[in-house]
């Protein structure tokens, strides 16, 4: 019988050690396969993985899969809101009354004006704008030496160079606190003296038109009580700035020293297209009014207002 040589005695070990290795290789990954819980990877993809999602109509889903209630409300970006854009504060109105249908008696500051001339465009309106607080109300037929303007927004207009001193602009202000009493607090108002210069009244603050609250009506007669009479008269820029406060009526009241010329009238009309509103003209005169046609009456003819004469030496101081 033959005997294995040493060499032979060496391989066989070797090799028998290899296929127990690689035999206990393969059962321990079995083993680990068999043990790893199901859907382990799904989940860590999702974990570390990248989601695409999108918006529609119903929420945000997640790009390939079902629609779930999960789905619609995981992830939602809520957008943040868009401030609104400031609005320009108004004065708080009270409950709203209705507005008066005529002015008190002027007996007080001398005789009303002599109507005449074009009658108001706006007269036969009738009209309403609301009226809720904040909000322009029913027009109202307003007054000034007789003179009447129906609108919501009211501008009144008056001389105040050398020839209006005395009488004549203390009548022209204890006028104005009377008709500024016929609007209500959801009806509009402006004051502007001018000279060689016109500058509106600081109502509530501002250089606008207000709205007629007690406040803003008492702020303006307190300011009246400072008006006096000096300088030159410049009357188109005057009633460019008052046509600029954008108001239904304008009363303008002046004399017809240095009479406005046809091309500062045409300059008038040419601004007023994009206001479309009625002037109302007062004339302070010396004397009987002597019934001539004169720039006053062309304007107020010209923008559906009517027109006033007032004799200032029958006028006394107050």
């Amino acid at each position: 019988m033959s005997s294995s040589s040493p060499e032979d005695r060496a391989k066989l070990p070797a090799w028998i050690t290899s296929m127990v290795v690689h035999a206990s290789l393969v059962v321990l990954v079995l083993l680990w396969a068999t043990q790893v819980p199901q859907g382990t990877a799904e989940e860590t993809a999702r974990d570390v993985g990248i989601v695409l999602k999108r918006s529609t109509s119903d929420g945000v889903k997640f790009e390939g899969e079902e629609d779930t209630p999960a789905d619609k409300t995981a992830d939602v970006d809520t957008p943040n809101p868009t401030p609104a854009e400031p609005s320009e504060a108004l004065p708080t109105l009270a409950e709203n009354s209705n507005s008066a249908d005529a002015l008190p008696a002027t007996s007080a500051v001398g005789p009303r004006a002599e109507i005449g001339g074009g009658a108001s465009r706006m007269a036969d309106a009738g009209g309403t704008r609301g009226g809720a607080p904040g909000e322009l109300g029913e027009e109202a037929n307003v007054e000034y030496f007789g003179v009447q303007g129906t609108g919501t927004k009211f501008v009144y207009l008056v001389d105040r160079s050398a020839s209006m001193d005395g009488a004549p602009l203390a009548a022209a202000k204890a006028q104005m606190v009377e008709s500024l009493q016929s609007l209500d607090d959801v009806h509009q108002f402006q004051i502007i003296f001018f000279n060689a210069s016109a500058q509106p009244f600081t109502i509530d603050g501002r250089q606008r038109i207000a709205f007629a609250t007690d406040q803003n009506k008492r702020m303006a007669e307190r300011q009246l009580r400072g008006v006096t009479a000096y300088s030159s008269t410049d009357r188109l820029n005057a009633l460019v700035a008052a046509l600029r406060l954008g108001p239904d009526v304008i009363f303008f009241l002046t004399d017809v020293d240095s009479p406005m010329t046809e091309e500062e009238l045409r300059k008038i009309a040419s601004e007023n297209r994009r206001y479309n509103a009625t002037i109302c003209t007062i004339e302070f005169g010396r004397g009987p009014d002597p019934q001539r046609y004169n720039f006053l009456k062309a304007l107020a003819d010209r923008t559906g207002g009517q027109y006033g004469y007032v004799n200032a030496r029958a006028l006394r101081a107050e």
